[in-house]
């Protein structure tokens, strides 16, 4: 766990839903709302375990992660219009390599809708920095990776394939 910083899971085992830590009820992480969906910036992360990112529209802006080893970002399928966007934000693992950020299939996402988008983002010291299943849409924009075993990976399509845009 790092100073200062959210920390979001126990250990290994730990599966955390963002919704939960977002929920007016509880809210663990401050947000506000941003055009459909909340927005997330100036915060520091420690995650042990999974995050599932399960709120359909999220924006993270100037946010810092730090992923305990075998740590998981895990999108999770948002519907047609779904996004989660980071801009302006760096991954990094601890001491050892982290899982990665998985898109998980959205059969939903037509018209190059719903995925994961990185503006100005880092993703260092991962397995898979961000990994696609079946009918995903990854877009990036000044994005990095660095010292990743793998820095985008796709499954083997069946049926629709993925779409990748990339600007540097």
């Amino acid at each position: 766990n790092q100073n200062n910083c959210v920390n979001i899971g126990t250990d290994i085992n730990s599966v955390t839903l963002l919704s939960d830590l977002v929920s007016e009820d509880c809210e663990i992480i401050p947000h506000t709302p941003y055009l459909f969906g909340i927005s997330i910036e100036n915060l520091c992360f420690s995650v042990e375990g999974t995050l599932i990112i399960d709120v359909p529209q999220v924006f993270f802006n100037n946010t810092h992660w730090y992923m305990a080893p075998g740590s998981t970002i895990e999108v999770a399928s948002s519907g047609i219009w779904g996004g989660r966007y980071f801009s302006n934000s760096h991954f990094e693992g601890c001491t050892r390599m982290w899982r990665g950020i998985v898109v998980k299939e959205n059969t939903s996402a037509l018209f190059a809708n719903g995925g994961l988008s990185l503006f100005n983002t880092t993703i260092e010291d991962a397995w898979r920095g961000v990994e696609l299943e079946n009918y995903t849409v990854l877009i990036t924009n000044r994005a990095k990776f660095y010292d990743n075993y793998t820095g985008i990976y796709t499954v083997e399509a069946t049926g629709q394939n993925n779409i990748i845009h990339t600007e540097i």
